[in-house]
């Protein structure tokens, strides 16, 4: 027997499963006991293979299995295909073509037929797109296609995209084919060639669901890898949805009766007892009163259950419960009356499952963003389609990593003794006040659902304490910040392992940790957080450099700042040298006791870095492995991963890097990814300082204990030279490796930054993701038309746009692969033909060009850093000076003309916490009122419901606040008994904004009189609700966060007031005078000085884009047609507000654009020989068809007739009815077509 180190797999096939391998074997006769290997090892059902190498006199046989293959006169080339004797397959004899060698059968697995032909193309020969399409006519759909094509395109991994490879996507195109490829090479090269992606599996959308499609890294002595592709039938998995499952505590839980519980129970709590003791007891209060508020029965069982559907809710499992009763009823009285009762449950189920599927995957594509893994969006379409996403091959490893991982999270260590600081030092006093409950609910609100620690507890059951245990809880945090105590439960971290993607999952350095830690920790955590954060940025304690964690600040102002020194330096003819440095463990990396010293250093108050200290110093580490805890470790230094501190702390530990870089000298830090630019003429002058920069920032990590891998640090030269010489650089006494391109947070920079690289990776990210789009057209639940342009937004092109304002002044022949990413995407949506014009593509999306797309989003940028005094204005300023006509100053040079002020934008972190978590008194209790009475009632009502409310209190107390918008501009009106005001508002300003601002007046109005109780009204539910919510946010506008304050204070100097919402134009005498006055001062009122937020410049951005979307429509000379349909562009398709299926919209979107399957359409395009109508009356156009062909004489006449029905005269043309927009309309032009089976 012959052995092989091959790896073995534990497969866990079905009877729903089939294993399926494809191989270029090149000569499989001296390779057969390698192909029995691969057999046995993977489980295999079907095998495909390519060169064969046989002829017919050639004897070849694989035990338990039929073989079908077609050979060459010659012993090369040949394809075959083995089945296994227990599956039921039929051949398939296809007629022979010279050049291209192919084989196929169909298959029937468990009633589920589908057909797989295996192909094999030299790359010497010759063949056209008609002729492949003519070989898979003949195969019955849905099928695989399987085989080495010798053709190369990035869609399916290659490095280019040539003609075999264009033509390819053309046939997967016009075939609504799907790529099973991942990108992973299949063919090994010797170097210095490069190894390619030429064995392609694609198949049907049907199909695309049901498979898995990964490489065999072994490729049996032949240069091809070995390719396994697992076909899994459909799963119905309703009966397990149906069961009692409860996943943890928190997920059936009667939250009423949890408070309830909570508030009963913290009576019993001794206040004698220590800290400690009663953490503890709140600890098991919540587990205990969890347990005792489940709705459920709580099941434990050792053996793993049927995860329920993604989309499965209570009322899915209500209505399936009823048709289970419902059909027990009929099969046991059996009559007619139950029978419709039961046909009624299962209707009702049936429709019930479809919406839920539906509106699930609508709001799960609202919220994906170009972060969302493909592997997500997988496992949530096979979960919509009853497939089982996992994967049905587990490989076993060794677990020695495991002690490796944990070694390198948690070396050896001995750690320093501190000793705390017990003076108390006042420079930030705010810092030390005890915790407010206001604090505490701010932080609840900002936590996300994230996974809990060893304590269990998660986020939800916190955010569910009812008031008196929120002040248990504060109490206790209080406490433990005031006497420097930490829980116990606080140091366990639960650390996972996430394996890299692509990585050796037997290594340990091919593993991420995750630390879990307790919600409980988190929490504090938060608060602390929220205080520290408002310090460091209103007394400027990070450097300028530093970018990382920041609010406000992100990866898009690194990328941005590099390009644009590049440019500049580029434009003044000078090289730029940026050395990219990479931290070695930096989090892990952390000295606790040295993060002390510059704590105090900064003159944090003791209280704040002793608490901070003793939480960080000591971490009792549990590594689980296979859901248990494998290894524990103690560790004295480093950041948590998971720890809301972490990420202000690293910032914090590296505020000073940026001191002890030269003049000169650049330094970009986003937390560990740091980059060094310096620019010059002279290169050896360049080195020097760029060396001794190296130098110090060498010296300072050895002081912080930093170490910077040397392997992954590089440098770039940029340069426009065609011709130059090379620098030698060194850190740590190593050499530092030269690159010509880098990929920096996502961008990939290259030493031309002609972003030709950048331009490729984003056509490989997005190649896999259209693959996505294309497969979801084949179902039910996500097929529509706005479904799929929603998930090209936030999936395809949002990829696209990250880092736009750095690469968005590519020239137009790279710029034009990513509209072409566009294009084709919008024409899966549509189910356009690939000759619709592009421009008009985009008026039927409602999807702006990607040109004015970037302009719109680099314009917000730009304007929010003019407000910020941003370093990269003044690098534009200078770039402007010198070349006005540099395409990265396209947005520049508007944003330039809106004379925005940044002395006169404040700042959110401004204001102190207390305003932020300061929550007025609103009154709301009109509108409950209000609501029960029918709308048209409002006037009758309202001023009744308004008097009985505020019975007895004076008229002078009440003040009205409105505001206004028309053609002269935006105001604000204030009304008093004893007084009456209105200001004009400098624009660009909002209605929101206005409402604002009136109330704002209003207290001003208030702060002159004496102490009482003052009610302001206002008819903005919107301004209210605002006021009323929990707004941590620096985008928040600077009026908002005036108001607060000054609420604040007429509350700390006694006044009540009270913010009362009241119904508009209900005949309410005060408000009817505010919105006197409000439209007054929007015409001729003074104008009121205030301060303008960078947000208020973005309805001007939009509407400037719009305008110019609008005349590039406008002046197209393309697409006329449909500019006399749709001759206005707007953000939304034209078939918005319009219930309609797929079909209908695809059709539509066909005749709209003029592109649609007719003879007349496909002459034009070469692919008819002729434009003549079957009638032979006339060329066939769909005016032609619908209008005057004599074959469909009687549905016109019906079709006619419904038309009168509905007012609308006969029409002269398709462009009549198309130009209507009326649904009824098109529906009886849709069913007119229906009717003469006529397809579009």
């Amino acid at each position: 027997p012959h052995c092989f180190p091959i790896l073995i797999l534990m497969a866990t096939n079905n009877s729903n499963s089939l294993n399926i391998l494809q191989w270029n074997c090149r000569s499989i006769l001296n390779k057969i006991d390698r192909l029995k290997a691969l057999i046995f090892n993977h489980n295999l059902d079907i095998f495909c293979l390519n060169e064969t190498w046989l002829v017919d006199s050639k004897y070849f046989r694989i035990p338990q299995f039929k073989i079908i293959r077609k050979d060459r006169d010659v012993a090369y080339g040949g394809v075959l295909i083995g089945i296994r004797d227990n599956i039921e397959f039929k051949y398939l004899d296809l007629p022979v073509q010279s050049q291209i060698e192919y084989i196929a059968i169909s298959i029937k697995k468990n009633a589920f037929v589908f057909s797989i032909i295996c192909f094999y193309i030299p790359p010497n020969a010759s063949f056209t797109l008609s002729q492949l399409k003519a070989i898979l006519a003949q195969i019955p759909t849905p099928f695989y296609i399987l085989g080495d094509f010798n053709a190369h395109n990035v869609a399916w991994g290659s490095s280019r995209s040539d003609g075999r490879g264009c033509l390819m996507m053309d046939l997967i195109d016009d075939l609504n084919l799907n790529i099973l490829n991942d990108g992973s090479f299949t063919r090994i090269a010797v170097p210095p060639f490069h190894s390619s992606c030429v064995d392609l599996s694609l198949c049907s959308s049907t199909l695309f669901m049901m498979s898995t499609w990964k490489i065999i890294n072994d490729p049996n002595n032949s240069d091809h890898l070995p390719i396994l592709i697992n076909f899994q039938n459909a799963i119905d998995n309703h009966d397990q949805s149906s069961q009692e499952i409860v996943l943890d505590l928190c997920k059936n839980v009667d939250w009423m009766k949890f408070a309830d519980l909570i508030s009963s129970a913290l009576i019993n709590i001794n206040d004698s007892i220590s800290p400690i003791e009663k953490y503890n007891k709140f600890l098991g209060l919540l587990n205990d009163s969890l347990l005792r508020s489940q709705k459920k029965k709580v099941i434990s069982s050792t053996f793993n259950r049927k995860r329920p559907s993604f989309w499965w809710d209570n009322e899915c499992s209500t209505a399936l419960k009823n048709k289970s009763t419902a059909f027990k009823i009929f099969r046991k009285f059996g009559s007619r009356e139950n029978y419709f009762a039961y046909c009624k449950a299962e209707a009702l189920f049936t429709r019930i499952t479809k919406f839920k599927k539906r509106n699930y995957w609508k709001n799960f594509i609202q919220g994906l963003d170009k972060e969302t893994s493909l592997t997500t969006l997988w496992s949530v379409a096979r979960n919509l389609r009853n497939f089982d996403s996992s994967s049905p091959t587990i490989l076993e490893y060794s677990e020695d990593w495991v002690n490796q991982f944990a070694s390198k999270i948690c070396p050896d260590f001995v750690p320093t003794k501190i000793n705390y600081k017990s003076k108390s030092l006042n420079y930030f006093p705010d810092l030390c006040i005890p915790f407010t409950l206001e604090e505490l609910n701010l932080a609840l609100s900002l936590t996300k659902n994230t996974s809990p620690g060893i304590d269990n507890i998660k986020f939800i059951v916190l955010q569910n304490l009812p008031d008196d245990g929120k002040l248990h809880l504060l109490t206790l945090y209080n406490t433990f910040i005031a006497e420097n105590i930490i829980p116990p439960e606080w140091r366990l971290i639960k650390v996972v392992s996430i394996l890299k993607s692509g990585k050796d999952p037997s290594l340990a350095e091919s593993r991420r940790p995750i630390s879990l830690l307790s919600c409980l920790r988190k929490l504090m955590e938060r608060m602390i957080l929220n205080r520290l954060e408002l310090w460091a940025e209103s007394n400027q304690i990070f450097s300028a450099s530093q970018f990382g964690f920041r609010k406000g600040r992100g990866t898009r102002d690194c990328t941005s700042i590099l390009a644009s020194q590049i440019q500049l330096s580029f434009n003044r003819k000078q090289d730029v040298v940026s050395t990219f440095l990479d931290v070695s463990g930096a989090y892990d990396s952390v000295l606790i006791d040295l993060l002390f010293n510059k704590m105090n250093h900064l003159k944090i108050p003791n209280m704040i870095s002793n608490f901070i200290y003793n939480l960080f110093s000591l971490k009792i580490m549990h590594f689980f492995h296979n859901g248990s805890s494998k290894i524990i470790r103690y560790s004295c230094f480093g950041l948590p991963q998971g720890s809301s501190l972490s990420p202000f702390l690293y910032n914090l530990f590296t505020s000073d890097m940026a001191a002890i870089i030269p003049n000169g000298c650049h330094l970009i830090q986003f937390a560990d990814d740091n980059v060094l630019s310096i620019s010059g003429k002279n290169r050896e002058i360049i080195r020097h300082f760029m060396q001794c920069s190296l130098n110090n920032i060498d010296a300072w990590a050895f002081d912080n204990g930093f170490t910077f891998s040397t392997s992954k640090t590089k440098y770039i030269i940029f340069s426009r030279k065609r011709f130059s010489s090379n620098i030698c650089l060194y850190l740590n006494g190593h050499e530092i490796d030269q690159v010509d391109e880098y990929k920096y947070l996502g961008i990939w920079f290259d030493s031309k930054l002609n972003w030709a690289s950048h331009i490729l990776y984003i056509q490989k990210v997005c190649s896999k993701r259209i693959n996505f789009l294309r497969t979801i057209t084949g179902t039910w639940w996500g097929a529509h038309p706005s479904d799929l342009i929603t998930l090209y937004k936030t999936t395809i092109r949002s990829v696209m746009e990250y880092g736009c304002f750095t690469f968005g002044s590519a020239v137009q022949t790279y710029f034009s692969k990513l509209e072409k990413i566009q294009f084709r995407c919008l024409r899966i949506s549509l189910k356009l033909m690939n000759s619709t014009h592009t421009q008009s593509i985009e008026v039927l999306a409602g999807v702006e060009p990607l040109k004015i797309r970037f302009q719109k989003l680099n314009c917000k940028f730009l304007v929010q850093c003019y407000s910020n005094n941003h370093p990269i204005i003044n690098i534009l300023q200078s770039l402007f000076e010198i070349n006005p006509s540099c395409r990265i100053l396209n947005s520049y040079v508007y944003c330039s003309t809106l004379n925005i002020d940044p002395a006169s934008t404040v700042k959110f972190h401004n204001y102190k916490i207390d305003i932020h978590t300061f929550h007025p008194n609103i009154d709301f209790s009109l509108y409950e009122e209000i609501k029960q009475i029918p709308k048209l009632e409002y006037p009758h009502f309202a001023n009744y419901l308004f008097e009985r409310k505020f019975m007895g209190i004076n008229r002078d107390q009440f003040y009205f606040t409105d505001g206004s918008v028309n053609q002269d501009g935006v105001g604000f009106g204030v009304h008093n008994l004893n007084s009456a005001h209105f200001f004009k508002l400098r624009g660009p300003c909002s209605i929101f904004i206005a409402e604002l601002i009136a109330i704002y007046f209003a207290c001003i109005l208030i702060k002159d009189c004496t102490p009482n109780l003052f009610i302001i009204c206002s008819d903005s539910m919107s301004c209210l609700r605002a006021l009323n919510s929990n707004n941590f946010n620096v985008k928040a506008h600077h009026i908002f966060l005036e108001l607060k304050q000054i609420l604040l204070d007429l509350h700390s100097q006694g006044f009540l007031i009270k913010l009362v919402w009241i119904p508009s134009h209900c005949n309410i005498y005060g408000n009817e005078q505010a919105d006197s006055l409000a439209k007054l001062g929007a015409t001729r009122g003074i104008i009121f000085d205030r301060n303008i937020s960078p947000s208020e410049y973005f309805t001007e951005l939009n509407k400037y884009c719009l305008d110019n979307w609008q005349n590039f429509w406008h002046s197209s000379e393309k697409g006329r047609w449909c500019h006399s349909i749709c001759p206005t562009v707007k953000h939304f398709p034209w078939y918005n507000h319009m219930n309609a299926s797929r079909n209908f919209i695809c059709c539509f979107s066909r005749l709209i654009s003029n592109h649609y399957n007719c003879r007349s359409h496909l002459y034009r395009i070469n692919i008819n020989d002729s434009n003549l109508c079957d009638c032979g009356e006339f060329y066939e156009d769909i005016d032609h068809i619908i209008l005057f062909c004599s074959r469909f004489i009687l549905p016109r006449n019906k079709f006619f007739k419904n038309l009168q029905n509905l007012n609308h005269p006969i029409p002269e043309s398709v462009r009549d009815i198309l130009g209507s927009k009326q649904f009824p309309i098109f529906k009886l032009l849709y069913d007119f077509l229906l009717e003469i089976s006529y397809t579009v």
